[in-house]
């Protein structure tokens, strides 16, 4: 429907912060809106709360359904839309009242929205990302130019993003299923196999993740390996999709796949987790697969290039263990 926007959430154990979340989506300045909240399977009161918004608005719509994480409830989210854009809003995060008018104001002529985001503690801004680096900016970007010039944990999420319903529909694409982490990054991937041109407003800031609500959220719960095979699927999508799109090389995606193998092994240092040599060594040998630049360089030990030509990973690990305490 033309000019209509869906807005998608995932609701699940909802009850503490779910009015935040929906009040602030009917309290948009722009009101040609479908809000399809999508109950996955809650135990508590979240449920109630639905039918409630839903009698009190006629723009709420509302699907319940057996739990099976916050992509599928998304996946059924699209399958309900009718609006000729889509954006995704988690139940404990908010968007700022002019944030739908802003999105769509930019939308002519390009297949998607990119918007900053804050990090909120109560009222209180903690951090405000924006997206583009330094070196350039720009407003509309190509596929190669988000992948070179955007900083990469922007496309790791449906957030902050306004999507085109046709795009999405016509190639049948939906979130994985079969992760325990990672589904929206590969989402996200799979759709700019699709797209042209993308608007960044790189100096606004109107999605809030509000830090201080859910603390029980599936990322900070992942177990380590879900970390490592989500981080193994998303960079795999990434290089499907620079294949797809012509574009040589992406040294900012071969960053990200590295931080996060990191930041995966070095969770496990810090928290006393088992991790077996086979599947630590697993993720030296991924990231002994990158190109080798300076700026992986820099985050890794200075010793580790020797040891990706040779994969003397036991060897790696002790020194490791005995200079990096």
């Amino acid at each position: 429907m033309k000019d209509l926007i869906s807005i998608i959430v995932p609701v699940y154990n909802a009850e503490d912060f779910l009015h935040l979340c929906v009040n602030s989506l009917l309290d948009q300045t722009y009101t040609n809106l479908e809000i399809i909240l999508v109950d996955d399977g809650s135990t508590d009161n979240s449920w109630d709360i639905i039918n409630t918004y839903s009698k009190k608005d006629n723009r709420v719509k509302f699907l319940h359904k057996e739990n099976g994480g916050a992509g599928s409830a998304r996946n059924e989210g699209i399958r309900l839309a009718n609006g000729e854009w889509l954006l995704f809003v988690d139940a404990d995060d908010t968007i700022d009242e002019n944030y739908v008018e802003k999105l769509k104001r930019v939308s002519e002529d390009v297949d998607l929205v990119i918007c900053g985001m804050k990090l909120l503690k109560g009222e209180i801004i903690i951090y405000s990302k924006t997206f583009l680096e330094d070196l350039e900016k720009k407003e509309i970007l190509s596929v190669e130019d988000l992948f070179q010039l955007v900083r990469i944990y922007t496309l790791s999420g449906p957030v902050c993003k306004l999507f085109k319903s046709r795009i999405i529909k016509d190639n049948h694409l939906f979130f994985p299923t079969d992760m325990n982490l990672g589904e929206d990054s590969v989402f996200v991937y799979s759709y700019l196999q699709y797209i042209e041109k993308t608007y960044v407003l790189d100096n606004y800031w109107g999605y809030n993740v509000m830090l201080s609500l859910n603390d029980e959220s599936l990322t900070k719960k992942a177990k380590p390996q879900d970390r490592i095979d989500a981080y193994k699927r998303i960079y795999k999508t990434g290089c499907h999709l620079l294949k797809a799109k012509k574009i040589k090389e992406s040294i900012n995606l071969d960053l990200f796949f590295a931080d996060g193998l990191l930041q995966a092994i070095n969770q496990c240092k810090r928290d006393k987790i088992p991790l077996s040599a086979k599947e630590r060594y697993s993720v030296y040998d991924s990231i002994a697969e990158l190109r080798y630049t300076q700026e992986l360089a820099k985050r890794l030990p200075f010793y580790f290039l020797f040891f990706r030509k040779f994969r003397l990973w036991s060897l790696y690990e002790f020194l490791n263990n005995h200079l990096y305490k």
